[in-house]
């Protein structure tokens, strides 16, 4: 997908390798270091059982650290079943493993630390059992392997960010980059190296070497579209808190925020092309979401049919074969980042900024579902979601009131009851499709898009309370709904 960090990973779960090599005895694979395990697994057992601290505890791993054959699996070893058996790590002159007892005292430091906050914050789980594994061995062969491990988690501890860049499938791009606080978006061009590094200006170490190769590649990618018709590779670059695998997956979850935030906060009818729905063309990270335009460009005419399907129909009263396919219109964010509102919240949210920020996020969110969605019941029940993270509660809230709040972010009084009994109409479908009936407004584009509207004109209302009344929090959010309620606050005239 040419992502900047983590291109080694694979993507699926640990439990998808072969069950082979996690049933393979631990003795298999070990070819020294057996002999002197049992000089030390006394002191390991008590060091276990007296609570040694991480340090202690991964010191003493280090004295099992054995050569090893065969392949190594980084992220299994977050799997007990694989750690069961003869896990294997990269290390300083090959492949490595650990002796039983220096995997009882690894594993009980790996787990301890991943506890803390700073490292739930930062490293995805099975990163992070791999990164410790790789310490552990290159600590090893160290003079001072406490040192060593001492240092390195210092480092690994800290709450410094990465920048993540990826292309994008389905966008469409014009004009020169924008360049935010958190995130940047654009054409990949001569320019990009350039954002990248601004993005990572304030990080303590970067390593330039892998930005350059990655940015090189990319642009060969890219003019290699352009060759074929396509338009040029479009990029996403974010800052995270995460490292590793974490750092991807939260980068992608940055750029879907972003996705969603222009759908709720823009208006489409001012972007070009036209927006059209369902799942077939939502952008995403290039590779893993399908980019129809190129794939439609670069197949060869014998290949077509793979982006279409070939009906037979056959009836009483006629034959015919018909194809169908999707369209592949893509969706213009340079539009929608050019809209003044937009431009403002969509960037404030993304870094935090927004007191309600989170609030609007979710919703978003939900409503991006129903946008991409297929079908009219997966719409609905999407829209409704949306509506109760809007003017909702964390502690579950009866329809009537959540219907009076949605009707008190009308600045006029008199519109209020028609609000709520609005607000009663679209959550009553909602809720007859999640307790499994079929609602007849279904059958109804039209209360769909009512719906979807007013999804969008919740979150620019509860946006403008946050700004005329100074709310930072959702504790102030439900005192301000308290007081238009009792008379006490008021939207100004």
């Amino acid at each position: 997908m040419g992502c900047l960090t983590t291109l080694h990973h694979n993507r699926h779960a640990p439990t998808a390798r072969p069950s082979r090599r996690l049933a393979r005895p631990a003795r298999a694979a070990v070819s020294v270091g057996h002999r002197r395990a049992h000089r030390y697994s006394r002191r390991v057992k008590q060091n276990l059982e007296r609570g040694s601290s991480v340090v202690e505890l991964l010191t003493q791993a280090t004295s099992g650290v054995v050569d090893a054959e065969g392949e190594e699996w980084s992220i299994g070893w977050s799997v007990p079943e694989y750690r069961s058996g003869t896990p294997i790590v990269s290390g300083p002159g090959g492949p490595k493993t650990m002796t039983p007892q220096a995997l009882e005292a690894f594993a009980q430091a790996v787990s301890r630390i991943q506890r803390e906050s700073s490292i739930k914050e930062k490293w995805s789980t099975e990163d992070f059992w791999g990164l410790m594994a790789g310490m552990v061995a290159y600590a090893a062969s160290r003079p001072d392997p406490r040192q060593f491990i001492e240092a390195n988690l210092s480092t690994i501890r800290s709450r410094s960010k990465s920048v993540v860049a990826f292309t994008l499938a389905n966008v469409a791009w014009n004009g020169p980059a924008r360049v935010f606080d958190d995130f940047a978006v654009g054409d990949l061009d001569a320019g990009t190296g350039k954002i990248l590094n601004d993005l990572a200006a304030h990080l303590a170490r970067t390593n330039d070497a892998v930005s350059e190769r990655w940015v090189t590649k990319r642009t060969a990618e890219s003019e290699k579209v352009v060759e074929i018709g396509a338009d040029r590779l479009v990029f996403f670059a974010c800052h995270t808190n995460g490292s590793g695998m974490k750092a991807t997956h939260d980068a992608e979850r940055i750029f879907s925020t972003v996705i969603d935030l222009c759908l709720l906060l823009g208006d489409a009818t001012k972007v070009t092309p036209p927006l059209g729905g369902g799942p077939h063309n939502q952008p995403g990270p290039r590779g893993l979401a399908l980019d129809r335009r190129v794939a439609e460009k670069a197949l060869t005419p014998s290949l077509g049919h793979e982006l279409g399907t070939f009906f037979l129909n056959a009836g009483e009263l006629s034959g015919y074969e018909s194809l169908n396919w999707f369209s592949a219109d893509p969706f213009p964010l340079s539009s929608f980042l050019d809209q003044d509102f937009v431009q403002e919240a969509l960037p404030a949210i993304i870094s935090g900024n927004r007191g309600l920020g989170r609030r609007v996020s979710v919703a978003a969110r939900w409503h991006s579902n129903y946008f991409w969605s297929a079908g009219e019941d997966a719409s609905v029940l999407a829209l409704g979601v949306a509506l109760d993270s809007l003017v909702g509660s964390n502690a579950g809230l009866p329809t009537r009131t959540l219907a009076e709040r949605f009707a008190l972010l009308h600045p006029d009084p008199h519109q209020r009851p028609s609000r709520a009994a609005l607000f009663k109409e679209m959550y009553s479908a909602r809720s007859s499709i999640a307790h499994g009936s079929r609602s007849s407004k279904l059958d109804d584009r039209e209360f769909i898009r009512t719906m979807a509207a007013e999804v969008k004109w919740s979150a620019h209302r509860v946006l403008a309370a946050e700004e005329t009344f100074g709310l930072n929090t959702d504790a102030d959010f439900e005192e301000m709904l308290e007081g238009l309620r009792w008379g006490t606050t008021a939207w100004p005239g």
